[in-house]
């Protein structure tokens, strides 16, 4: 077993520091490609209105093809640098380091080549896979939508229909109704208590 998967606390440490160190080298680099950007562009200008620089169109539409490329490695370095900070798309950040080593000789070989390096550990691809440091974990462990045919059919039971409101004059007929056999039921009960008292 290798020293990488003994001692676990300095290995997750040490792979911390190896991201941000790439995370660094990604915005030194954008910045590096924006310098570069800026330059062809003003050399492209000089081309076309400057009379002491030969080449004319020629010269300032090349310069703009390589400005425009340059650009775009400015880009993908930034954006690679914000998704090693946020550990997301491995993949991004190791298509760009293949674009590095080939574009900034010697500088970005050597950090493409590093860059390799530290995304390919198996511990690098534990911190992508886990959570950030203080984010809560249920973010990652959140069952998915399930889907149409996994979803289980709850069996409601039907709510009665709501009774009609009664109309006045049958609430009239209801409310003497019910008067009428309270009277009967009270001469009833006076009738059982005095057997004598009606003759």
């Amino acid at each position: 077993m290798s020293d990488e998967h003994i001692n676990l606390p300095i290995q997750s440490a040490r792979d911390e520091r190896d991201l941000k160190a790439l995370v660094l080298g990604h915005y030194i680099l954008a910045a590096f490609f924006a310098i570069l950007t800026a330059a062809l562009v003003l050399m492209a200008g000089a081309a076309v209105f400057s009379p002491y620089l030969s080449g004319g169109w020629v010269t300032a539409a090349s310069s703009l093809f390589a400005a425009l490329g340059s650009a775009l490695f400015a880009y993908a370095n930034v954006h690679s640098g914000k998704a090693i900070s946020a550990r997301e798309d491995p993949q991004l950040s190791t298509y760009v380091a293949g674009l590095n080593t080939m574009a900034c000789f010697p500088v970005g070989t050597f950090f493409g080549i590093y860059s390799w390096r530290v995304l390919s550990r198996p511990t690098v691809r534990d911190l992508y896979n886990a959570p950030l440091r203080g984010a809560p974990a249920i973010a990652k462990s959140a069952p998915s939508k399930p889907k149409a045919k996994d979803k289980i059919k709850l069996v409601t039971t039907p709510t009665p229909p709501a009774a009609e409101p009664m109309q006045f004059h049958e609430a009239m007929a209801y409310a003497d109704e019910k008067e009428e056999a309270m009277w009967k039921k009270l001469e009833e009960e006076h009738r059982n208590s005095n057997p004598d008292g009606g003759k």
